[in-house]
C-alpha cells in the first residue's frame, strides 16, 4: 500500500505509544505521573459505585469519570511535591 508524502501511516502499537507518550509528557511537564493502573482503578471503582448504585452511564456521569481522572492527577503531582519538599528541606 502506498501512501500520499503527507499522509500518517498506521502505527500498529498505538496504544502502547499513546500510554508511553502520556507518560513522558506529564513527566516532563510536572516531574512526575500517575501510573496507568491508578487511572484504570479509579475509573473501575467509578463503574463498580455506578452498578452498586444502578444508574446509567450517561453524559453526567461521563464528565464526573473525566473530573475524577483529574482528581486522580493532581493527586499524585501533589504527592509527589511535597515528598521532594519535604526532601529539600531535609
Amino acid at each position: 500500500m502506498r501512501y500520499a508524502a503527507f499522509a500518517i501511516k498506521p502505527n500498529p502499537n498505538m496504544g502502547d505509544s499513546l500510554r508511553r507518550d502520556y507518560a513522558n509528557t506529564t513527566a516532563m511537564i510536572f516531574g512526575a505521573a500517575p501510573s496507568f493502573e491508578e487511572i484504570m482503578a479509579s475509573i473501575m471503582g467509578a463503574m463498580l459505585a455506578l452498578m452498586l448504585f444502578k444508574v446509567d452511564l450517561n453524559i453526567i456521569s461521563i464528565i464526573g469519570i473525566v473530573l475524577l481522572i483529574g482528581i486522580v492527577k493532581k493527586n499524585a503531582i501533589m504527592m509527589i511535591d511535597f515528598a521532594l519538599e519535604a526532601e529539600r528541606q531535609g
